[in-house]
């Protein structure tokens, strides 16, 4: 088929669509070879063309010829050579803040400059979630942010204006206009223990400034498993840790709050050691720390947490039991003792729900055409992606094992252009 300059054919199962008028020529590439490289190269740069002017043009052809897809992929986001729109625009849109209506909004935050580090240094899913560092511009100026910060240069009184950021030890927002796959260096966020996104300022202005756990268990559910807490509703966890800062006599308390906050607040221990006073983001190290509840209940008074899990939602979850000491608490349901956020950021980072809802990302943006926050998709789309459930499945089996998140975008690129991995 041919529409406004547009071509259409199948490899496979797979519909590529392509610039007509390639080039063709007895001694070189195929008319379908330069249509294989630059539908390759369009889906892992957001619908750029690959076009003979372009330095990686015979790079990439040339690997298309010898039938190494993976290996023109790799020259498409190759940190160092590859192409500048599969950092400034795939990932980074693909990342992106967004509202409820998907548009984008605001600066491009830390979080997403943390994934493009992820994927600029292979790092892993664990080491995004663990590891503390920070990704930042080194153009910036010393008055801007991006560097770490000396709080006793700063003015607390007018803490935007004195030249520093008054962020405890930690960075703000760290995007800016220069290119990220020259830009974005990634560096230890200085005294701290250490977990990657849950500890970047805008996790924790976004999710924790409300002051309780449970805008970032939401957050995490939303965000990092691509669910919502009605999917994780269930009954049969225990009501031993409900924190009674909502009353036991709320009319629909029972029959609908408590089947959330039997999960969610079993976990808020895990992160009781942070904290937001004024515009300030605090890891604090103390091992008790005093939570005072509204409506006289229980405290929670220490960092310890049970990250309870049943049948239901591990599906979900997907959590890798090799990994943690998991017990049995009745048929059906299971937990974890741990300590800290950090531990709670490990359970999260070695689950394979983490590593699928990365996968369903790339997928939506590859399939869909969808580069923001899959977390907005209609029913229709959710429906969409879920007739990809196999490839999906697939594709996480291998991410699981490879632990790359470079590799995986030019796994699910070559997919969706040749039906080959």
């Amino acid at each position: 088929m041919s529409k406004n300059g547009f071509s259409s054919f199948m490899i496979g199962a797979v519909t590529v669509v392509t610039l007509t008028g390639s080039p063709t020529r007895a001694d070189g590439p195929t008319e379908t070879h330069y249509q294989i490289a630059s539908g390759l190269y369009r889906r892992l740069t957001s619908g750029e063309f690959l076009l003979t002017s372009n330095p990686l043009y015979s790079g990439v052809l040339s690997k298309v010829i010898a039938k190494d897809y993976m290996g023109a992929a790799d020259i498409i986001t190759h940190p160092e050579t590859g192409a500048d729109t599969f950092y400034n625009n795939t990932v980074a849109d693909l990342l992106q803040t967004v509202n409820v209506d998907s548009t984008a909004v605001g600066d491009r935050n830390d979080i997403t400059a943390m994934m493009l580090c992820a994927v600029k240094h292979d790092m892993t899913p664990f080491q995004l979630l663990t590891d503390d560092f920070i990704c930042y511009d080194p153009t910036e100026t010393t008055a801007g942010v991006g560097y770490a910060i000396d709080d006793s240069q700063c003015d607390p009184n007018n803490p935007d204006l004195s030249g520093k950021d008054c962020n405890s030890g930690h960075y703000r927002a760290v995007w800016r206009v220069a290119n990220p796959r020259l830009a974005l260096k990634k560096a230890p966020r200085p005294g701290s223990k250490g977990t990657g996104i849950f500890t970047s300022w805008t996790w924790a202005s976004n999710f924790d400034m409300a002051g309780t756990g449970r805008r970032n268990l939401k957050a995490k559910a939303e965000h990092l498993f691509l669910s919502t807490l009605e999917a994780l509703r269930t009954e049969g966890l225990p009501t031993d840790y409900i924190r009674k800062d909502i009353p036991f006599d709320e009319p629909n308390f029972v029959t609908d709050c408590a089947l959330c906050h039997t999960s969610m607040d079993a976990e808020v221990g895990a992160h009781l050691d942070k904290k937001i006073v004024g515009k300030s983001f605090i890891r604090i190290f103390n091992d008790r720390i005093n939570v005072q509840e509204e409506h006289g209940g229980r405290n929670v008074t220490d960092t310890s947490f049970r990250f309870f899990f049943s049948q239901q939602q591990n599906q979900i979850y997907g959590i890798n039991e090799a990994k943690h000491s998991v017990q049995t608490f009745a048929p059906g349901i299971k937990y974890i003792d741990g300590i800290g956020l950090d531990e709670w950021a490990t359970i999260i980072a070695n689950s394979r729900g983490l590593h699928e809802g990365f996968v369903k990302r790339i997928v939506a943006q590859m399939y869909m055409n969808r580069l923001f926050s899959i977390a907005n998709l209609s029913q229709l789309e959710w429906d969409t992606i879920n007739s990809q459930s196999d490839t999906i499945q697939s594709f996480t089996n291998v991410f699981v094992q490879e632990q790359n998140f470079r590799k995986l975008w030019g796994r699910i690129a070559v997919w969706y252009t040749v039906g080959a991995q």
